[in-house]
């Protein structure tokens, strides 16, 4: 008989009981921890949900209830009830699904606050020093995200998932080798962990093996849809094998899933331009000033648009303003190149045209930028 088997006839058995004695709350949790486990979340919250309301002071049965919320994706309902019980009483158990239900809402540092305070109790959950990293990683903290996220690793070596993260963490450090080295451990315990997946595919674009890089990015956004950095990353790689309209095409998705992150932006608005959408180039960098109007790469990206379109003066602005926010920006340092060349717009387009290899500012290429700036990105939800 396997596990699942013995599960549903415990259920049964426990049911049964419950029928003698149907205010047993003892009972009431036992059944619902199993219903859990065999995917009847609706059952599951039924029977607590009309206990309940025979007895609604019962903290076993609501800390239980905030397990089937939990496993719904209903944080805010879970945060509310688990805020309640963490008044109550000094719980690990409660702190920690409070913390995992707040990192989910994107309420970081109170997530943190919850996880700190019982990383170092002996009865914390296994997972506590994961989810504090997390948090921390989330906050842009990577050394205490490293740190923790460590920590987790010593402990439990084969844990794919604090690997993957671990993985992803270097990989926007830039430190591809050892990143290399956790998203291989990581995928070796679980081959569909999606941060081992996305790092993989950094690492094969750094490499230029567009292919490998490809494979591993297109595997993360099938198991993973909602994966702003797989989408960023796979059309990044459509973007650099010069099939421009699949970069363009999940370059959006990215968006889409990561509003903020600067750098996915500025690659939609290069694989635009590069495929003469320079309308469509300049209002995606437009966009790029309502998140940041101080993003020198920004103002660079919109004086070539300027070129392209012969407004000299007024790129000859932007280069200036982009210059003093960052001297070694690429976009403007490349437009600068085109008014120094004295380019017409026509020119300005055929030069646009080999601007994957053109190198600006010593060795540097449009396609290094861009990885660099996907990959330097505080972390989102996936």
């Amino acid at each position: 008989m396997n596990t699942q088997q013995q599960t549903q006839e415990q259920l049964e058995r426990f049911q049964g009981f419950l029928e003698q004695d149907p205010d047993n709350s003892s009972l009431i949790c036992q059944i619902a921890q199993l219903q859990l486990q065999t995917g009847e979340l609706d059952s599951a919250k039924e029977l607590l949900t009309n206990a309940l309301k025979r007895q609604p002071d019962d903290t076993g049965m609501q800390f239980n209830l905030s397990h089937v919320l939990l496993a719904e994706g209903k944080y805010a309902e879970a945060i509310d009830l688990l805020s309640l019980l963490n008044e109550q009483m000094d719980n690990s158990a409660i702190k920690y699904n409070l913390g995992y239900a707040l990192l989910h809402t994107e309420q970081y540092e109170e997530a943190q606050k919850q996880f700190a305070t019982i990383n170092e109790v002996e009865d914390s959950p296994v997972d506590t020093s994961y989810w504090l990293g997390r948090s921390y990683y989330y906050l842009g903290d990577t050394a205490n995200a490293e740190k923790y996220l460590s920590q987790h690793v010593e402990k439990n070596p084969d844990n794919a998932d604090s690997l993957g993260t671990l993985a992803m963490l270097n990989m926007d450090k830039e430190n591809l080798q050892q990143a290399q080295k956790l998203a291989e451990s990581a995928l070796a315990i679980n081959s569909n962990n999606t941060e081992a997946l996305v790092t993989m595919g950094n690492v094969y674009l750094d490499k230029q093996d567009d292919d490998l890089a490809y494979n591993y990015f297109s595997k993360a956004s099938e198991l993973h849809p909602s994966s702003g950095r797989a989408w960023s990353g796979l059309g990044l790689t459509q973007m650099m094998k010069l099939d421009l309209n699949s970069a363009i095409i999940d370059l959006k998705k990215a968006t889409h899933y990561m509003p903020q992150h600067l750098g996915t932006w500025h690659a939609l608005a290069w694989a635009l331009l590069v495929s003469d959408d320079v309308d469509a180039a300049k209002e995606t960098l437009e966009k790029c000033l309502d998140i940041d109007r101080n993003f020198g790469e920004t103002h660079g990206g919109l004086a070539v648009i300027d070129i392209v379109q012969g407004h000299r003066e007024s790129a000859k602005d932007k280069i200036k303003r982009a210059l003093k926010l960052d001297k070694m920006s690429f976009s403007a340092n490349f437009a600068q190149s085109l008014l120094l060349q004295e380019s017409n717009p026509e020119q300005a387009r055929k030069i646009i045209e080999n601007i994957m290899s053109t190198q600006i500012s010593g060795s540097m290429t449009l396609k290094d930028t861009l990885q660099k700036q996907i990959r330097k990105q505080k972390n989102t939800k996936h």
